[in-house]
């Protein structure tokens, strides 16, 4: 019997935008996510994605509970035992409880994008929920490689892949990625502080640091509050390589 090939997963281009946590930079009140396919901005393939969601469901609630008991381990929420968390499989998609205060994500066929949160006010909690909307796409399709949080020694690292196997962002056509009038706005609209650009291509803030390794850009903060503004900025070095600025 021929072994199984190995499928290499890739990056793909976001088109309406990578994904990346929404909400409060102060870290508190209700958090968010934005959170959409790879082809968004195409109807029938979208639709595509939708149904695949719908179809599968029931194979998504096993691993995406599964991964969530483990997220809440790995980033210290509280709430897990007594049968918490678990699935609501529905029409549409999965229900993934953490029990009090009714707080859970929606993995859904619905307006917008595919992934939301309800009463998630713990940026903890939005890392896991962030780490379920990657661990959909590549259960739906194997060729993709999608962003990541996890915590190490007490900091947060972030990763996105570039998309399409790319080497190096597009900083000779992208002037906004260097310009420090522009890209320092990114760090005070979020909140993060004041950025240095150093080289080999890297952001470095007082709290963290943004910059691309290998075929990725990495992040990393040193409290979870930040880890919203870190994943918006690189979120926008990711969607230079289809809109530019």
């Amino acid at each position: 019997m021929a072994e199984k090939k190995e499928i290499k997963r890739i990056g793909r281009i976001f088109d309406l935008g990578a994904p990346y946590l929404a909400g409060s930079n102060s870290g508190y009140g209700n958090l968010g996510v934005c959170y959409d396919f790879p082809e968004s901005d195409d109807y029938e393939k979208k639709q595509k994605w939708k149904n695949r969601i719908r179809e599968k469901r029931k194979e998504l609630s096993e691993l995406l509970i599964k991964n969530l008991s483990n997220y809440m381990d790995k980033f210290d929420i509280n709430g897990k035992g007594h049968g918490i968390p678990y699935p609501q499989i529905a029409k549409d998609g999965v229900v993934l409880h953490m029990g009090n205060n009714g707080r859970w994500f929606e993995v859904y066929s619905m307006l917008g994008g595919f992934l939301s949160f309800h009463n998630i006010d713990a940026s903890s909690e939005a890392v896991a929920g962030f780490n379920i909307g990657s661990d959909t796409l590549e259960f739906l399709d194997d060729s993709l490689l999608c962003p990541r949080i996890d915590l190490h020694d007490n900091k947060y690292k972030i990763t996105y892949p570039l998309p399409n196997n790319e080497k190096e962002l597009p900083v000779k056509k992208v002037k906004s990625l260097t310009d420090p009038e522009i890209f320092q706005k990114w760090f005070e609209i979020m909140k993060l502080g004041k950025a240095k650009l150093k080289e080999p291509f890297e952001y470095e803030f007082e709290e963290g640091k943004i910059g691309t390794e290998g075929r990725f850009i990495k992040g990393e903060v040193s409290r979870g509050w930040r880890v919203h503004g870190a994943t918006f900025i690189m979120a926008q070095l990711s969607n230079s390589f289809v809109w530019g600025s």
